[in-house]
């Protein structure tokens, strides 16, 4: 297996080929990344901080989970992944969520399609490990706080955080 291959679609999702993530042109390669929304039954919501050590977008909040989708992935075989790997959650139950299309000009230009998932999870953050060299920490967040938060501040959210509260928090 070619670890590294990220694969790059058409703007209709279609596979097209794979390239090395660090021969990546952002301003021309669409690719794919999966996300989890995580809420326990109080209706608060997991955030993760990106690592300091990432490239992009380092130490901004995004969902409980994300990452870029792989070669040898899908967008649920990526999340059910990342979501072992980043927050040691093993999902079981969850729903697939909204897929949209993001051109983030104001990240380097790239352009993605994301999947997001939605599960839920009663745990409480010190029973998560989290993985620090791709989260520094998480956190749970009413969803009004979030909402708040997002807009009162959006630079420390990733780039497309304003989406999550049309799509899940209304």
């Amino acid at each position: 297996m070619d670890k590294g291959l990220i694969t790059i679609v058409d703007e209709n999702d279609n596979i097209l080929w794979y390239k090395k993530r660090w021969t990546l042109e952002h301003w021309k390669d669409i690719y794919r990344i999966s996300g989890l929304w995580l809420e326990n039954s109080r209706w608060e919501v997991l955030i993760a901080q990106r690592a300091y050590s990432k490239k992009n977008q380092w130490w901004k909040r995004w969902p409980a989970a994300a990452w870029t989708v792989e070669k040898w992935e899908t967008y649920e075989s990526n999340i059910l992944k990342e979501s072992q790997e980043e927050i040691w959650l093993e999902l079981k139950d969850y729903e697939i969520g909204v897929k949209e299309f993001v051109h983030a000009k104001e990240n380097n230009n790239r352009k993605y399609f994301c999947q997001r998932f939605i599960a839920k999870s009663d745990k409480k953050v010190e029973e998560l490990e989290i993985q620090k060299e791709e989260v520094e920490k998480i956190m749970r967040i009413s969803k009004q706080d979030l909402i708040n938060w997002i807009e009162q501040k959006p630079e420390d959210f990733v780039v497309g955080a304003i989406h999550y509260i049309d799509l899940f928090c209304c």
